[in-house]
């Protein structure tokens, strides 16, 4: 068709340039001919200058009675002597010009071949000054051999720049090939083209249909209605934890910052996917280097005591973490200064900085690809000084104060009951929709089970597969669960610092002795998925084909003898209670696969802060460790997990390992896609490999509803679940209605 004449039209161009290419390139190997067969006559020309040069020494000698001819003759050597110098200079200079410098080098023979003739004729007159006329004939030798070495020189240059015209043609030679290869391909793709003519024809029949159908679909579905968001009304939230502090500096625990979130709002935040999203910073630009990203604040922003949102807030917010948080500095600490600030060794900080617009300007020391997540923390929340300094934020420890979409209005200790208050000047007009939120923390989950069953709850997060599946054969409850991924690793944590995990043998031959499949099928079921190494899928560096250290007890068994255990060993497993509560199962499973090779565990079952304690002190040798990301990136489960810096965040018993250590550093700083990919695909090799811990699982979330819960959507990072998205039906729209037509 048209197409295709068109690349035969570009493939005629093609060739027709390509033999222009070819043509040119055989010219230039003629000229360099020529210019070789001038340098060679050049050369030929100097030898012979040399022997009329020897000629005349031998005149010299013979004409001792001609002293008054000789200064005049001596003269006119001179004269050209100089000649030939200034000749050699200039040829020497001006090597690249070879058409040009041959020539003048002719013209310089022909006048030294004069001046000889004119030394030979006249050369009987010479007497008394022939030893000194001697001497200068033979500086014209050592110039004429001078000029003979410069000549080599050239002639070696012409053999190098026949070699490159030699090249040249190779790669026109080449570039026919490609063309001809070229033109090979558009004639395959012009007879694909012409045989996918009918095709289309048939497909633009096709799509005509279903355009027509689509008209008609659309049709039917103006017969249908949904539901549509009602204020009012309230609503109560099962959360299977202990109830969470509201220290925002200090607490890391996935409860508080989904329980601060609702009241406390960021310069940004998490979507449904992890993507980040504007919050309390409409938008923002990244300068091109990478390392300075500029928020426009949202106007007419308020906090929960009713005063506007500043830029100012934002800075006093940023300083305050770096200043007063151990937990949660390191958000900021890659800001221009902020070390030196965080120790107190200045009041300046330079990488948090006002604009004149009104906006605020964060510079980093290098770029961060992950700098926009890290925001998403519930460290970086954004607080007024006015509620914090005037009692060192001790009124505000017990009633946070922010600009999010509820505000806090009763914190129960004993019940484990929090309750909050739709902000009515929340700066999103449409949201939330309901007017007051509970949130009921127990790490009782079979009772949020029951309360949600029997109406008192909302909603529950569930994680237990054995109630999902109780809930799934409930008529009233079977089309009311939602599950999806979570960025999640579980782990066993083993205590390097003492025997016997101080030998890597030991720990490998643990991860050996696991059978995972076994553990997800019979503990968890569609809630996990077995873990190879840290980073959970949807993040970069996940590769779904490597399988870590695989279920194999004939070698764990050969691991524990080649590291002195053949009689295995003794030691207490200590389990969380949210843990025990989510699946008793899989302690015992985890126990029994353990006793397989000699390794006999004693269950022991403790609160978080209990176990962690044990954990720091050396009590706790080996546990369970559920990981839950803070923000979305691979950075969440390498760096901050095993880089041996941040030690303090599982145990500063974590075994160590310095090449670990310096990828995972090295990674933080690579904003190239590709190549963080890479990176982190193999730090996940290379941690579960050396067994820093034995990975288990990567979980899924699961939430159970009541019927009249609406818009209700899981996210893929904490909080899972948003209240200020969800609304109550009422009676009549439970159902979606049909129009009745007439």
């Amino acid at each position: 068709g048209s197409q295709g004449r068109g690349f035969a039209v570009v493939a005629e161009e093609i060739k027709e340039l390509s033999e222009r290419t070819a043509r040119s390139t055989d010219e230039i190997d003629e000229l360099i001919k020529g210019v070789r067969e001038s340098v060679a006559a050049a050369m030929q020309q100097a030898a012979s200058n040399r022997e009329l040069a020897d000629e005349g020494v031998r005149l010299a000698e013979r004409a001792a009675e001609s002293l008054h001819e000789i200064s005049q003759k001596t003269v006119q050597s001179a004269a050209s002597t100089r000649q030939i110098a200034e000749a050699a200079a200039a040829q020497s200079l001006e090597s690249h010009q070879v058409t040009e410098l041959v020539s003048r080098v002719r013209r310089r023979m022909e006048e030294i071949e004069r001046a000889t003739s004119e030394q030979a004729r006249t050369a009987q007159s010479i007497g008394e000054r022939g030893v000194h006329m001697a001497g200068l004939t033979q500086q014209v030798s050592r110039a004429a051999e001078e000029q003979a070495e410069g000549s080599k020189h050239i002639a070696q240059a012409m053999e190098q720049l026949t070699e490159v015209v030699s090249q040249i043609a190779t790669a026109v030679a080449e570039q026919q090939s490609g063309a001809e290869n070229a033109l090979h391909a558009i004639e395959i793709i012009r007879d694909a083209v012409q045989g996918n003519q009918a095709a289309i024809v048939e497909m633009n029949y096709t799509a005509g249909m279903l355009d027509a159908e689509a008209s008609a679909l659309r049709d039917s579905f103006g017969h249908f209605h949904l539901p549509q968001p009602r204020r009012g009304g309230s609503f109560a939230c099962g959360v299977p934890d202990n109830l969470p502090s509201l220290d925002m500096l200090e607490s890391s625990s996935v409860a508080t910052s989904d329980l601060l979130s609702l009241s406390i709002e960021n310069l940004v935040s998490a979507g449904m996917s992890a993507e980040v999203v504007p919050a309390l910073a409409e938008s923002w630009r990244v300068s091109t280097d990478g390392r300075t990203y500029k928020f426009y604040l949202r106007k007419e922003v308020r906090f929960h005591n009713n005063r506007l949102l500043t830029a100012d807030d934002v800075l006093y917010s940023v300083r305050r973490v770096l200043r007063e948080s151990q937990a949660g500095a390191w958000v900021f600490m890659n800001l221009v200064g902020a070390k030196e600030f965080s120790a107190g060794e200045t009041e300046e900080l330079p990488g948090a900085r006002l604009c004149e617009d009104g906006c605020v300007e964060l510079e980093l020391i290098e770029p961060l690809a992950f700098f926009l997540p890290m925001l998403c923390v519930h460290h970086a929340g954004i607080v007024p000084r006015e509620e914090i300094e005037p009692d060192g934020g001790a009124r505000f420890l017990e009633r946070p104060v922010g600009t999010g979409p509820f505000r806090l209005t009763s914190y129960d200790r004993k019940s484990g009951q929090v309750k909050l208050a739709r902000f009515k000047n929340y700066w999103n007009k449409e949201k939330p929709y309901v007017d007051e939120l509970t949130m009921e923390y127990s790490e009782d989950g079979e009772a949020l089970f029951e309360r949600l069953r029997a109406g008192e709850l909302g909603l529950i997060r569930e994680e237990a597969g054995a109630r999902v599946r109780r809930l799934s054969a409930d008529p009233e409850f079977a089309s009311c669960i939602i599950a999806a991924p979570q960025l999640h690793s579980q782990m066993l944590f083993f205590d390097a610092d003492q025997a016997p995990f101080d030998d890597v043998r030991v720990r490998r031959a643990v991860a050996h002795a696991i059978n995972k499949e076994q553990l997800v099928q019979e503990a968890y079921g569609s809630l996990a998925t077995a873990a190879a190494g840290p980073i959970p899928p949807g993040l970069l560096g996940y590769d779904a084909n490597y399988r870590g250290l695989e279920y194999d007890p004939q070698l764990a068994r050969q691991l524990l003898r080649e590291a002195g255990h053949s009689r295995g060993f003794k030691i207490e497993f200590w389990r969380p209670f949210s843990e025990q509560a989510i699946s008793h199962e899989a302690g015992r499973i985890l126990c029994h696969q353990l006793d397989e090779i000699g390794i006999k565990c004693e269950l022991q079952v403790a609160d978080k802060v209990e176990l962690r304690q044990a954990m720091m002190d050396g009590r706790a040798r080996l546990a369970e460790v559920s990981w839950y990301a803070d923000y979305a990136d691979a950075d969440n489960f390498t760096y901050v997990l095993f880089n041996s810096k941040n030690r303090h965040l599982i145990s500063r018993r974590l075994a160590a390992d310095e090449r670990i250590d310096e990828l995972t550093v090295k990674a933080r700083t690579l904003i190239n896609r590709v190549e963080r990919a890479e990176t982190y695909a193999r730090l996940q090799r290379m941690i579960a490999e050396e067994a820093l811990c034995a990975f288990l699982t990567h979980r899924r979330a699961a939430v159970a509803h009541r019927k009249d819960v609406e818009g209700l959507h899981m996210h893929l990072v904490h909080p899972l679940v948003r209240p200020q998205e969800i609304w109550l039906a009422g009676d009549e729209s439970k159902k979606v209605k049909v129009k009745r037509q007439k």
